[in-house]
């Protein structure tokens, strides 16, 4: 894996809003895909955000961010809803630092 790195959605943690990548450089990756493996380098990639309203339905936004991905790191894909906006950021999982996008709830 040092000479890969690996791009994971946001689906497992939280069940009303998830991240999901649907295409990395115009290729469909699937509804729900697991761990994505992509050399270095500069990658555009598709995220659906969906937020679920239960019974009401679901809201859902698109977005396009391009990611320049290290070999031997693992970014996770974040994404959010909010008024009419789709937001995503990406999250270099080791250091915990937003590489992508900008998240709109900080924790500071």
């Amino acid at each position: 894996r040092e000479e890969v790195a690996v791009i994971k959605s946001d689906y497992w943690g939280n069940i009303t809003v998830t991240a999901v990548v649907r295409e990395v450089d115009g290729k469909y990756m699937g509804f729900y895909p697991g761990d994505i493996v992509v050399l270095p380098g500069r990658h555009s990639i598709k995220v659906r955000v969906t937020h679920s309203l239960g019974m009401l339905g679901s809201l859902i936004g698109h977005k396009s961010v391009e990611l320049y991905a290290e070999a031997g790191r693992t970014y996770k894909v974040n994404g959010a809803l909010i008024g009419n906006e789709t937001w995503v950021w990406i999250v270099d999982e080791e250091t915990d630092h937003v590489v992508v996008g900008r998240d709109p709830f900080p924790s500071k």
